[in-house]
């Protein structure tokens, strides 16, 4: 049917037709446009938008206020212990505190204070008296303690002693908070003061007595002992 020539050509034609059909079928077909932009959309949707803060109305400060303090009472402006209706009275003032109790505490401990300054000079007064009556040194005072013991004594006992009568509270902003202030006036009878004076005093006179039996030389063994004549001499007459 054909020549060789006609079988040649069409050998060479179906040989090029196969390999352009393998060609076509193993190349990779192009994704389509809806799978592309697939992870694009999922990534945007992992990105939540931030929410945006709404402002904050500004709350103006307020200054604190206290009451009107009351009028001041006329004992608060006793500088001074003062003897009168047969007990001494004393005042005593607090600094400002950030709450009422520490204040009056405080002021308490300062009345405790000036009765005690008060009762030292008391006795002093008392003791240089009771010397210049005996005709003693003055300087036995001094050398045997015998009036700074007393005084110690008598103060430790005049601390329960002593009695609050009235209270005056104050009160001021400082540096933006409220401060207490109080002043106290307290008072001791003048029978609890002879009392606790000769108490102090029977302490003292046994403290004396050891001293002069335990006396390094003649002259402390003497002073011991003018000591001990003029404590029992204080504690008779009494320091009220």
């Amino acid at each position: 049917m054909f020549d060789s020539k006609a079988k040649y050509s069409i050998s060479v034609i179906s040989l090029s037709v196969s390999l352009l059909v393998g060609c076509a079928a193993s190349k990779p077909e192009a994704p389509s446009s809806s799978a592309a932009e697939a992870p694009k959309a999922e990534a945007q949707a992992e990105v939540a938008a931030e929410p945006i803060p709404e402002p904050q109305a500004e709350v103006a400060y307020v200054e604190p206020s206290v009451p009107k303090n009351k009028e001041r009472p006329d004992w608060i402006y006793d500088e001074e212990p003062s003897e009168e209706n047969n007990q001494v009275t004393v005042v005593g003032v607090s600094k400002y505190h950030s709450t009422e109790r520490s204040a009056r505490k405080y002021a308490r401990r300062q009345a405790t204070n000036e009765i005690c300054a008060y009762m030292g000079t008391a006795v002093k007064n008392r003791f240089e008296e009771l010397l210049l009556s005996a005709g003693m040194d003055s300087d036995l005072l001094d050398e045997t303690n015998a009036g700074s013991e007393t005084t110690k004594q008598l103060c430790t006992n005049l601390v329960r002693r002593l009695k609050t009568k009235k209270w005056h509270m104050e009160q001021k902003i400082i540096n933006g908070k409220v401060g207490f202030q109080y002043y106290v006036l307290a008072a001791v009878p003048n029978s609890e003061i002879d009392n606790a004076f000769k108490k102090s005093v029977s302490k003292n006179i046994k403290n004396q007595q050891r001293e002069a039996e335990n006396a390094a030389t003649e002259k402390a063994k003497k002073q011991a002992e003018q000591a001990i004549e003029l404590l029992k001499r204080a504690k008779k007459e009494g320091l009220m």
